[in-house]
């Protein structure tokens, strides 16, 4: 076997992966739609349940430091209602100082909470010391003078922040004991101005709706920027402990219901990511962009003829599972092509469908191009070589994909069929698909990077059988219907 065929798919498989990271963080912030941000003070009464209870826990080490919690900020930001969330506001008894409790966002880290300390100063800019390492969708605006101390707690948040208060004052920049309404009114602004910004700066557009949407470029640039906050985010917390003090190890003190609320706001708000729907455009140059990234790996092994008549062939196979998508209710679909691997039709909007619902939209993929390979060689000239280069790729690649393996048409029509309803067996089908991958790579020259699928999906058996498991006890703890 030529020894490129396995170099090559190898050497491209890491940057292949990091490239498909990059894609599914990007398609998440496409698909976000902004609207102006506004911050409401409530009194303290109003604060919900969960809150409540933690403000019970921490409230001694508040006093000690000087905070007194007196209101609610109810904030409702940019990116919609799963982010909607109240914030406990506490000034300081003798500094120019807001403390805000802020709810841990991870949802690994659900019930803790986070300290943000802020002081405005005359020259319109604003101190705040916190220890929230944030992975900002928005880009810092500069008035805003942050310093993050990961690992500190509230006391020396507090030391720190008042280190920084005393260095403004003695450059001459004093800082303001402003009221919590003014302060209101100026958060407020200052959120407007920042996507202001961003519109002026090309980073944001305006939706018919008027609500905001991030440009492609953008938002490549800040899926990558994200992967790197979260991987340099991990090697801290494996370090540090997570970084966080006693004052924030606090989850094991509350109750199960209040970690729960938290939790289920950290599904709402994942949920609102996955499920939010890119525009026309951003789908357009996405597709066109994996197209040419496609067109450029099958130019390594194939004539341009070649290249041209099999995108054809996948782009009619997959265009039939994205009319059956749209048959039964998807909206938001999308065509990609993976190099290496090849075409992928997309719902974003998930239904739940029945499941002979799913085998109408697999069939429909290869099902029209057999057919149509079926006819061409039964009165098509077979003389011309074109044609017939065609009728091989429609027969080849449509049989190839009713094969009986996963993650193939094939084997994804077994796996609804029948596989999927006796969990045990189902990992027993995996393995079987795992060997069959294998056993194509042997057979096809080229097929490289179905073996390395193959390998991972073998790799993955124990993690499965596990899962298996816990769904046959669910389902035998679950009564009837």
């Amino acid at each position: 076997m030529d020894w490129l065929t396995w170099i090559v798919p190898l050497a491209a498989l890491f940057p292949l992966i990091y490239l498909l990271k990059v894609f599914a963080v990007m398609k998440a912030i496409l698909g976000l739609r902004f609207s102006p941000a506004s911050i409401i003070g409530r009194p303290l009464v109003s604060l919900s349940a969960p809150m409540r209870e933690i403000l019970g826990v921490i409230e001694a080490d508040l006093s000690e430091a000087g905070f007194n919690p007196n209101t609610v900020w109810h904030f409702i930001p940019h990116a919609g209602e799963a982010w909607t969330q109240d914030l406990i506001v506490c000034p300081h008894a003798e500094l120019p100082v807001n403390l805000v409790i802020i709810p841990n966002p991870r949802p690994e880290l659900c019930g803790e909470v986070l300290f943000s300390l802020g002081t405005h100063l005359a020259d319109g800019s604003e101190l705040v010391t916190t220890n929230q390492q944030r992975d900002e969708m928005l880009p810092m605006p500069g008035y805003l003078k942050e310093e993050v101390l990961q690992a500190a707690d509230l006391k020396s948040l507090l030391v720190r922040h008042r280190e920084r208060i005393t260095a403004a004052t003695s450059a001459g920049i004093s800082a303001l004991h402003l009221m919590m309404a003014e302060k209101l009114v100026k958060l407020t602004q200052r959120l407007q101005d920042t996507l202001d910004s961003l519109i002026v700066s090309k980073q944001l557009v305006i939706e018919p709706d008027g609500r905001y949407a991030f440009r492609v470029r953008p938002a490549w640039k800040l899926a990558r920027n994200l992967l790197a906050k979260i991987r340099q985010r991990k090697k801290t917390d494996r370090r540090a402990d997570h970084g966080y003090s006693l004052y924030q190890k606090i989850a094991g003190r509350l109750s199960p219901e209040t970690v729960g609320d938290f939790e289920y706001g950290a599904y709402r708000r994942m949920i609102a990511v996955q499920s939010g729907r890119m525009g026309g455009m951003s789908k357009t140059i996405l597709m066109v962009a994996s197209l040419f990234a496609f067109a450029l790996v099958l130019g390594w092994k194939l004539s341009v003829s070649g290249v041209i008549i099999l995108l054809a062939v996948l782009i009619f196979h997959e265009g039939g599972h994205l009319f059956g998508m749209r048959i039964f209710g998807h909206r938001d679909t999308q065509l990609l092509f993976l190099p290496f691997f090849g075409g992928a039709a997309v719902a974003h909007d998930e239904r739940i469908l029945k499941p002979w619902q799913h085998l109408v939209i697999l069939f429909l993929g290869p099902l029209p191009g057999l057919f149509i390979g079926l006819a061409l060689w039964a009165w098509a000239p077979v003389a011309n070589p074109l044609v017939g280069n065609l009728v091989w790729t429609l027969l080849f690649l449509n049989i190839f994909n009713l094969l009986p393996i996963m993650p193939l048409d094939g084997g994804q029509i077994m796996d609804t069929a029948f596989v999927s309803r006796f969990p045990s067996a189902r990992v027993f089908f995996l393995g079987l698909s795992a060997l069959g991958l294998l056993g194509v790579t042997w057979l096809v020259n080229g097929g490289t990077f179905l073996g390395v699928l193959g390998l991972f999906m073998l790799m993955r058996l124990p993690v499965e059988w596990k899962s298996a498991r816990l769904l046959k006890k669910l389902r035998s703890s679950l009564q009837p219907g």
